[in-house]
């Protein structure tokens, strides 16, 4: 079990340091250091095809509360969350089309038009919007359209889209009056438990500091 815990730990290191040389995708370290640990560590050292099994959690996908789940508690609580990125990989589909029939081109010109082409009331526009929306529907549906649209209108307009990005993503956080939560807090609470979600309900009463940082990008956009 020691080994195994050495081996893991060392692949994970690796990666780690892989990802942050970028001298390879990351899409394809991260999908190398997953086989590599299923096949090493829990196949020829630990010689548990249950655990691979287990971690692949591919039976989830065809059970009924993977496609409809009428309530939190029906969530696979172990393995991989296919219904995560089955979600967040239907977002970047339907994104990428919206693109390319140029929906994000024509929405682009109609706001550069209504704030005249000036890139500090877009700022605060998309900040407000981000917010607004995100009280509707989850923030990585509404970070994924917004961020789209600011690439292009940055592109347009010749400035920056970092700042406005980062404050669309601390708007979209705060998701007043919203209960649906990210992907990533469906995994932290999977695998952490009650501590996490106890975090982030505190996160979430204290949630001052992020117009705080957003006021912060605000003045590093305009000077």
């Amino acid at each position: 079990m020691l080994l195994a815990q050495i081996l893991a730990t060392a692949i994970f290191v690796v990666m780690f340091l892989m990802i942050v040389l970028d001298k390879i995708e990351r899409h394809y370290v991260t999908i190398g250091c997953g086989v590599l640990t299923l096949i090493a560590v829990f196949g020829i050292v630990m010689h548990s095809p249950d655990a691979i099994i287990e971690t692949l959690n591919i039976r989830s996908i065809f059970t009924l509360e993977f496609w409809y789940a009428a309530s939190e508690s029906s969530e696979s609580s172990s393995g991989i969350n296919w219904a995560t990125i089955f979600f967040i990989a239907g977002m970047m589909v339907m994104v990428e089309g919206m693109a390319k029939a140029g929906f994000f081109q024509w929405l682009c010109m109609r706001l550069a038009k209504m704030v005249n082409y000036k890139p500090i009331p877009l700022f605060v526009a998309f900040m407000i919007m981000s917010a607004f929306l995100a009280m509707f529907i989850d923030s990585i549906t509404v970070i994924l359209f917004l961020a789209a649209v600011t690439v292009e209108l940055a592109k347009l307009l010749k400035f920056s889209p970092v700042p406005m990005i980062l404050s669309e993503i601390f708007c979209a956080n705060l998701r007043f009056g919203n209960d649906v939560r990210s992907p990533a807090e469906y995994y932290y609470r999977d695998f952490a438990g009650l501590f996490f979600q106890r975090l982030f309900d505190k996160y979430r009463t204290h949630g001052c500091s992020q117009p705080c940082t957003c006021c912060h990008l605000f003045l590093f956009c305009i000077s």
